[in-house]
């Protein structure tokens, strides 16, 4: 059961910002929620998770780097995220 404990915090705090889809994940409303419903430890690094894909995701779509995307590319971004982490 240890290995799916993170995916519900974050999917409460990602589906109540997603229902208000005002401020950013990292914004008050979901963090508070998030902080009184889990322990800290938990709630912090995934909302920072969160903040940093969400962040490259949408800075990919501003600067339509997704332009000149080949298969490759489309393959190796998500991977390249995932094993980088979203590190800059």
């Amino acid at each position: 059961m240890f290995p799916a404990m993170p995916i519900v915090p974050f999917r409460a705090c990602a589906c109540k910002h997603c229902r208000q889809n005002v401020l950013p994940l990292c914004g008050s409303p979901p963090l508070p929620q998030g902080l009184s419903m889990f322990p800290a430890m938990l709630i912090v690094p995934l909302m920072q998770i969160a903040w940093t894909l969400f962040s490259i995701v949408s800075g990919m779509i501003y600067f339509q780097e997704y332009r000149g995307f080949n298969t490759l590319k489309a393959i190796m971004f998500p991977v390249g995220v995932l094993v980088g982490g979203g590190r800059a």
